[in-house]
């Protein structure tokens, strides 16, 4: 099959060529999720953290007018410098009258200009007013959204029993904000299988509050947050962005707070935070206390891993919901001298139930350095120096547990911007086999800043206002054992090319190709084990269209190619269109797409993006043969209430039935419609 496959996959990119009208539009929402969070894909809720905390930022984006430089870092991509020289052209031509002046910022190229009219605005210059009672209530702003999931289908877990609710899946969040320094919200989520709302959670934050000359409260959270500091190493439970986002890695080590309002059920603390700023001085101060879902060891006496799906829908996962409790305290000082900034944490963390990795056979014993016992300790140096064109960034973190265990890690990055049109990064890590971060997320291949050395280097280019050229190589080395390499330690490469060539205002075409090999495990005919390079290579094709100011056609071309040892290649490819339309005076949106999936093997199965709902995680993976339609509907009736709907069908035309367990479907079709509304006010 994988001979057929080839030449469908070479027909498919002829067609592709041959078959589109030249004409594109200024960069959208759309193709920005598609190029710039896209190449995450494999580490889905990562990713998913990732698109709901930029469509927040999307649909409440920032004034220029107002912005300060740790407000625009939230945009990815933008770095500190080019944050301050916004800034210090407010000041000078105060005030931003739109957007389009941005061309007008030295160290911000066309597609810089793009992706910040995405997030910002240039609003209405206003009065200053103080954060009173009063004024909290009169300038305020709400927002109401509900969404529902209806499966048109019956999983296995449904047919049997095993799940103790109903199919159906339903958000509800209510957010409040006023004057950008007040904020709450809640939310609560049920997911297919569960009974009942099983996920609640809040928060109420007061924000940038001047207390005096010098001075401020940068963050006060009560509730769920998250907490960001240095470059992650110890603390980050927020979200880290794929390796085509280096950008903001590098942008700051003083990120703080800020809060969790997503759907997502894991990788935030629930208590209480607290940052203040004196001068050159930053203080932050946190507690927290969540509990956590563990699977228990065969007595009973441990935990030997954390569940964070958040899924309750047997009596089985419900039995271990909240069953495991987490405490954690700690600190940050940040301080800034001149071009040196120096940020110091601290963070220990408590658990009710002792942690007991399981790592008694050959194939487990790459566990053997994870987090154990009831206690760990991080702390970490985080520095970073500006001199000209150059920026040396970095963090080195430290670990220890109530078991004995202690571990090193540091991450350290240097940034070359010569001009506007070219950005040159290296990025050195090492992190030790015994670090422990439960807390940490940082720039690596792995899930967790552990087991890892690596260099990484990019280089992003502006060749001509119509051309850019984005590319990165990153050489890895893992000191310990895998979960799929037993014997030895092991080595990687990836590297990605991407070019997006705009020849002119009305068309775009994207071309990326990205191949990723790693060392894993292969079973000889003797019954040895040895390691060989299992490599995956991928290849995306993009070209959008734009017909009409109203009518946009976006058509898109993956193809995946999998070697490894002497198996035979696992070859895919997919084709998709999708028609974005706009009618009846933009009251009514439109959105469609039709694809087509060919691949050999799960293993090489095609990541898609599609057309969401808000607050809707749009990267999905499909396998073997299936044909994929999506249409949805976005209407505004009146001033601020959106009604959404989306369906979506999937035929598979190879096999008669799908997934496995209880989420098996016995049929080779299967649909689902979803509902939502949003009412701003």
């Amino acid at each position: 099959m994988g001979t057929n496959l080839l030449h469908k996959f070479i027909f498919a990119f002829f067609a592709f060529f041959t078959t589109q009208v030249v004409c594109f539009a200024q960069l959208n929402w759309n193709t920005f999720v598609e190029d710039y969070i896209f190449n995450n894909e494999e580490n889905g809720s990562q990713t998913e953290l990732i698109y709901e905390q930029l469509n927040e930022l999307r649909l409440h984006p920032i004034d220029l007018n107002t912005a300060t430089v740790e407000q625009l870092l939230q945009i990815p991509t933008i770095t500190e410098e080019q944050a301050q020289d916004i800034i210090n052209y407010r000041n000078k031509n105060y005030p931003f009258e739109s957007t389009g002046e941005l061309m007008y910022v030295k160290s911000l190229n066309r597609e810089d200009w793009e992706i910040i009219q995405l997030f910002c605005f240039a609003g209405e210059v206003q009065r200053y007013k103080p954060v009173t009672l009063k004024n909290t209530f009169k300038y305020c702003k709400h927002e109401v959204f509900l969404r529902s999931d209806f499966p048109l289908y019956l999983t296995e877990g449904q047919r049997n029993g095993n799940y103790r609710g109903n199919r159906m899946r339903n958000k509800l969040r209510y957010a409040f904000r006023s004057m950008n320094h007040v904020y709450a919200s809640i939310q609560t989520e049920k997911d297919e299988g569960e009974r009942g709302y099983d996920y609640i959670a809040g928060y109420v934050m007061l924000k940038d509050i001047n207390t005096g000359k010098n001075s401020e409260i940068r963050e006060l959270i009560v509730g769920n947050y998250r907490a960001n500091f240095g470059l992650g190493l110890a603390v980050n439970t927020g979200i880290s962005y794929g390796k085509n986002m280096q950008a903001n890695v590098l942008s700051s080590i003083d990120k703080g707070f800020s809060p969790h309002s997503s759907f997502v059920e894991s990788n935030y603390l629930s208590g209480g935070a607290f940052r203040y700023r004196y001068k050159k001085f930053t203080a932050s101060v946190f507690g927290a206390f969540n509990k956590l879902d563990g699977n228990f060891n065969s007595d009973s006496t441990g935990i030997t891993s954390i569940k964070t799906d958040g899924l309750h829908r047997t009596t089985l996962e419900y039995s271990k919901r909240h069953n495991l409790e987490e405490t954690n305290i700690g600190g940050n000082l940040h301080w800034e001298l001149n071009k040196f900034q120096f940020s110091f944490t601290s963070m220990y963390t408590h658990y009710s139930i002792p942690l007991t990795p399981v790592y008694n056979t050959r194939a487990s014993l790459y566990r053997r350095y994870n987090p154990s016992g009831k206690e760990l300790l991080n702390y970490s140096v985080a520095y970073s120096y500006k001199f000209g064109k150059f920026k040396f960034i970095g963090e080195t973190a430290f670990s220890n547990t109530s078991t004995g265990q202690g571990g090193f890690a540091t991450f350290n990055g240097l940034r070359f911007r010569p001009n506007i049109r070219n950005n040159v990064q290296l990025l050195v890590r090492s992190y030790g086999a015994k670090y422990t971060a439960i807390q940490g997320h940082a720039f690596s291949e792995n899930a967790k800043p552990q087991n890892e050395q690596g260099i990484y280097v990019s280089w992003t280019s502006s060749l001509t206002p119509s051309l850019d050229i984005y590319t990165y190589l990153d050489l890895m080395r893992f000191p310990w054992l895998k979960s799929d390499v037993s014997t030895t330690s092991s080595f990687g490469i990836d590297y990605m090319a991407q070019a997006t060539w705009a020849p002119g205002e009305k068309h775009q075409f994207l071309l990326r190709y990205h191949i990723k090999s790693k060392q894993k495990d292969y079973t000889n005919e003797d019954k040895s084990v040895s390691q060989d390079f299992n490599t995956r290579q991928t290849v995306k094709l993009q070209h959008t269209v734009q017909i009409h100011p109203k009518l946009t056609l976006v058509t898109t071309a993956n193809g995946i190619c999998i070697t490894f040892a002497k198996n035979s290649p696992e070859v895919g490819f997919s084709i998709a269109e999708n028609v974005r339309w706009t009618v009846i005076k933009s009251l009514l949106r439109l959105n469609f797409s039709l694809s087509y999936v060919d691949t050999d093997t799960y293993n090489a199965r095609v990541y898609n993006y599609e057309p969401s709902l808000l607050y809707s995680f749009g990267i999905k993976s499909y396998y073997y043969q299936a044909i994929r339609t999506i249409l949805v509907a976005n209407v505004t009736p009146i001033n601020g209430l959106t009604l959404s709907a989306r369906y979506s069908m999937t035929k598979y035309l190879d096999h008669d039935t799908t997934g496995s367990g209880n989420q098996q479907i016995k049929s080779s079709f299967r649909s689902d419609i979803q509902l939502l509304l949003r009412y701003t006010f």
